[in-house]
């Protein structure tokens, strides 16, 4: 708006105001000029068509002050008895009627000013809709113009086509027109139609839907006119469309307004036609008032029984409200301004309504006030309505406090807190608490809300509610009590409530899903109180609010949990991973110990070391078995602890328990407590060392008393236990190769020995036979014979026969001792009377021992059952016993020969005193050709076959031999089955 609109709306302004007057004033000269006529009678008729002009042509404050003015000009004129002030009652009425006539016709013209505003202002749009329209028409640009065929196919296309129909000339030239139509048209067949007409009519025009390129609708004017040339034949159409959709919504806009308008106007005639105020006037100097019926009906009073005073009326407000009332008037009265005030009043039936007072002043000359007119209307509704709006307005505002600190906080200890703090603010309750049910239906107060002055209840614990109160609650349903004192409750019931200080409650239960969480509780301590519909309410939302926050709070602890033990099992992974690398580390460095070193020692000691450093153990030690001793002996250790364990020998059954499922291959895993001290106390892993031939020995790791091996520290001790096995195997392997290589070098010294005592003893007899044949040819050859002659042949043949036993002994016993390796030496079953056998068994023997100055000495036991046996066997083996102690015993001492049953078996030992073999020496004294070094003083010769025989023969007939030898005595002991098995026997001589 330009300064020259702004001048002529400022001077329009005053200028209904100057009108108002002006038309007062006429109506004045008017009714002036019609008194000689009508006198004091109907002094308002002109004044009422003042009061409608003025209103019509100026609006509300025009009329008002046409208004005033017209009741100021008839009281003056008109309505004064006797050239007085005082104006009678009905006088007073008519001119009320009159102020509130033309107050209403104010009101009612300005609503048809602001509608007819807006009306103007809808059509003003709607013209510069149009006149856009017509621009738009005009640019072009912004109205699709083409030319169709007379098939409807179209032929141009300019650019507001494009812009509006959203096709490019390409794209559309050549397609049929239809595809602007929407697909219930093209169904129905209007395109077909609008040619039709279009050739019928000259020309088709329509408003509707068109559909663009990209699927949406708009609104349309279509103009379509058929095209004839000269000859009168049909060359096409040209279509000029327009998008009016902007016209068609302010054409719905402008019909909305005036449906608005009209519904204003409506309701405006209802309210005035439903308007029931009462009318009062209070005149002050006589301290009077009157008023209306209605008013007296406000007032609950019967009609008539006004005392016509102002204590009166005072006395039916209500006494709340009585000095509010009171100030309002005086401050009117002293301020010399309208009154209005909204109060209560109490009818005498005792119900309570609310009255809105309004009255307006009456000055006289003097500015004094001596009279309030004024109106009553009841307005309990509008303040019920208004209660409740702001009851639940401030429902609303607590629930979404709630809901907000809810939101914002998901700790379910700040949530209830909050809770039951704003519950108690907003109930002004004396304690609010939240009771959470346990598994035994007992309950314990969580949170709490207390006044000062009470008992605080936080942490109680209640014991179980009744199971049909807890199917209440499990329902929904709501328990309350107004005053325990005026209900009827159980003793014991009462007595809690009172030792709580509980006077009045209510309970509303916390539910998730179909399962009780807990009560909600609100208290009243100091007097009972009647529980309200809105209140009940607004803690039944709440506890739905609550229900969703604990529901929240336990998912976001459940989140943190699982997000916790992801973290945790993410460390836990990447701590296994790591430790996998680190244990495949360790196997690695163990294993290219296995493949690069034969030495046990070696391996073990580094496998140990390494797996106490990766798995940070106090100690680890190695054991090896002994399982025909039943020992393991603790070999190699590392240990960063006082305790050692290393060169200990354990003895297996003492600790069965332990070794059984080591021997079975399984790992063990226990926590030894041998004293109340902790230094005692550990963590114990024992994992065996085996293979596919046995357990060879075990792995032992020390932990800290609380530590568990886990699986995967398990399967690396036990992927190194093997790898231990592998290296006891390949070392103790070794250690056989290298056994078998020393004892074939051995038997191969023993070859060079053999061959040469064999050659020595065989070329000996040999040559003591040569001599002996010489010395026996010279002999013989002699011619005188002497008396000494045969002396000397017999003694050349007697050691021709013994050098000749001597060879055949000796082939003898490399045969036998062949035939038995082979097992094909026979057995000839013969039953023995022991006592006749070893008497003449030693017969031979006597002699020799006497020239040797040896004693013999045979002892029998008596009452020894007959044996079946080979007798051949046990003569050989017997006969070499005897030669042997012959040989290797001192003059003058003695040797013995004893016999006795045992279990089945009988017993043979021989003993000879005066000679000892060494201890190292007793493990080899059965080889072959294997002669004690030193042990022949007298040189008697040998060829080492004799013992190796007599302990293969023992074997061969189901026994065996063993020797002692201490203290200058060496026992050779043989033990045969007193009946050797027939079957056996027979096998044996089956070879």
């Amino acid at each position: 708006m330009n300064y020259k609109d702004g001048w002529a709306l400022k001077h329009f302004r005053w200028l209904r105001y100057g009108v108002a007057v002006l038309v007062v004033v006429a109506a004045t000269v008017v009714r002036l000029l019609l008194n000689p006529l009508l006198g004091n009678a109907a002094p308002f008729l002109p004044f009422i068509l003042a009061v409608l002009f003025s209103a019509w042509y100026g609006g509300l404050r025009p009329g008002l002050l046409s208004t005033g003015l017209s009741a100021g000009i008839i009281h003056y004129f008109w309505l004064r008895s006797n050239g007085t002030d005082v104006v009678g009652f009905r006088n007073l009425i008519l001119l009320g009627l009159f102020l509130v006539a033309g107050i209403g016709l104010s009101w009612v013209n300005e609503v048809l000013h602001q509608s007819r505003r807006g009306s103007e202002a809808t059509l003003k749009a709607l013209r510069s809709s149009e006149e856009q329209y017509r621009l738009l028409v005009d640019g072009v640009k912004d109205c699709a113009i083409y030319l169709l065929d007379a098939q409807g196919y179209v032929m141009s296309w300019n650019a507001g086509a494009e812009r509006i129909e959203g096709y490019r000339a390409e794209e559309i030239i050549g397609q049929h027109f239809s595809r602007f139509c929407p697909p219930e048209d093209v169904a129905q067949g209007k395109p077909e139609r609008v040619i039709a007409a279009a050739i019928a009519q000259e020309r088709f025009e329509e408003e509707g839907w068109r559909v663009r390129k990209d699927g949406s609708r708009f609104w349309s004017h279509l103009l379509m006119t058929a095209l004839w040339d000269e000859a009168g034949e049909l060359r096409g159409f040209s279509k000029l469309v327009r998008d009016i959709s902007d016209r068609q919504r302010a054409e719905a806009e402008r019909q909305q307004s005036e449906a608005a308008l009209q519904r204003s106007e409506e309701q405006l005639r209802l309210a005035l036609d439903a308007s029931q105020a009462g009318i009062w006037d209070w005149n002050l100097p006589t301290g009077t008032v009157s008023w209306s019926s209605k008013t007296e009906q406000l007032l609950g009073l019967i009609p008539g029984t006004f005392s016509k005073t102002y204590e009166t009326f005072l006395e039916a407000v209500h006494p709340g409200d009585r000095d509010q009332v009171v100030q309002a008037v005086a401050k009117a009265l002293e301020t010399k301004k309208d009154y209005a005030q909204e109060f209560r009043v109490t009818w005498p039936d005792g119900s309570i309504h609310w009255i809105a007072g309004a009255g307006k002043l009456l000055l006289n000359d003097q500015g004094e006030v001596v009279r309030m007119l004024g109106t009553n209307m009841d307005v309990t509704e509008r303040k019920q309505t208004e209660l409740a709006l702001q009851q639940q307005t401030d429902r609303e505002r607590l629930i979404g406090a709630i809901a907000q600190r809810l939101r914002q906080s998901l700790n379910l200890e700040e949530i209830l807190n909050t809770a039951v703090a704003e519950v108690r603010q907003f109930l002004q309750t004396d304690r609010v608490i939240i009771y959470e049910f346990q598994a035994d239906q007992s309950g314990v107060v969580v949170v709490e809300s207390v006044a000062p002055e009470w008992t605080s209840l936080q942490g109680t614990v209640v014991p179980p509610l009744e199971e049909a109160l807890v199917q209440l609650y499990r329902a929904g349903q709501v328990s309350s009590l107004s005053d325990i004192y005026a209900t009827p409750l159980e003793p014991d019931c009462l007595n809690l409530l009172t030792q709580f200080q509980i006077r009045a409650d209510l309970v509303i239960p916390i539910l998730q899903g179909e399962e009780l969480w807990g009560l909600l509780v609100v208290h009243h301590c100091a007097s009972a109180h009647e529980w309200q519909a809105l209140e009940i309410d607004l803690l039944k939302q709440l506890a739905a609010q609550l229900a969703i926050a604990i529901q929240q709070s336990q998912l976001y602890q459940q989140v943190q949990q699982l997000n916790s033990n992801l973290e945790h099992q993410v460390q836990e992974r990447m701590q296994q991973l790591q430790q996998a690398l680190n244990f495949e580390a360790v196997l690695k460095r163990i294993t290219d110990k296995v493949r690069d070193s034969l030495d046990e020692g070696h391996i073990l000691q580094t496998a140990v070391r390494e797996l106490a450093l990766v798995l940070q153990a106090d100690s680890c030690n190695a054991a090896l078995y002994d399982l025909e001793q039943g020992t393991a002996d603790v070999c190699y250790e590392y240990t960063t602890s006082t305790f050692a364990f290393q060169g200990r020998r354990l003895h297996l059954e003492s600790f069965p328990e332990i070794y059984q499922p080591l021997l079975q291959g399984q790992c063990v895993q226990f926590c030894s407590i041998m004293s109340s001290s902790r230094q005692d106390q550990a963590a114990l892993l024992a994992c065996p060392v085996l293979d596919d031939q046995g357990v060879l020995g075990d792995l032992w790791l020390r932990h800290r008393p609380e530590y568990i091996f886990t699986e995967q520290e398990i399967r690396l001790v036990q992927q190194i236990a093997n790898q231990g096995a592998i290296a006891l195997r390949q070392a103790r392997l070794y250690q056989a190769a290298q056994a078998q290589v020393e004892a074939l070098e051995r038997l191969n010294q023993l070859k060079d020995d053999f061959l040469s005592t064999v050659s020595h003893e065989l070329r000996t007899p040999v040559a003591n036979m040569k001599m002996s044949i010489r010395m026996l040819e010279l002999a013989l050859k002699q011619e005188v014979p002497t008396s000494n002659q045969p002396q000397k042949s017999e003694r050349y043949l007697r050691i021709l026969q013994d050098e000749c036993e001597r060879e055949i002994s000796l082939i003898n016993d490399l045969l036998d001792l062949q035939r038995l390796e082979v097992g094909v030496q026979p057995l000839t079953l013969t039953t023995i009377d022991l006592y006749t056998w070893v008497e003449q068994l030693v017969k031979p023997f006597e002699e020799r021992m006497r020239a040797r100055q040896q004693t013999l000495q045979v002892e029998i036991a008596p009452e020894l059952p007959p044996v079946v046996s080979d007798l051949l066997g046990l003569e050989r083996i017997l006969g070499e016993l005897l030669n042997n102690a012959c040989k290797y015993t001192p003059p003058g001492d003695r040797i013995s020969v004893k016999v006795q049953a045992q279990a089945e078996r009988i017993r043979f030992q021989v003993i000879n005193l005066g000679t000892e073999i060494p201890a190292h020496e007793l493990t080899r004294i059965f080889d072959k050709f294997y002669r004690v070094p030193s042990a022949d003083p007298w040189k008697q010769g040998g060829t080492g076959l004799g013992l190796a025989l007599v302990q293969k023969l023992a074997r061969h007939l189901q026994g065996q031999v063993y020797v002692e030898s201490t203290n200058h005595r060496t026992v050779f002991t043989v033990e045969v089955p007193m009946t050797l098995a027939a079957e056996l026997a027979g096998k044996k001589s089956n070879r």
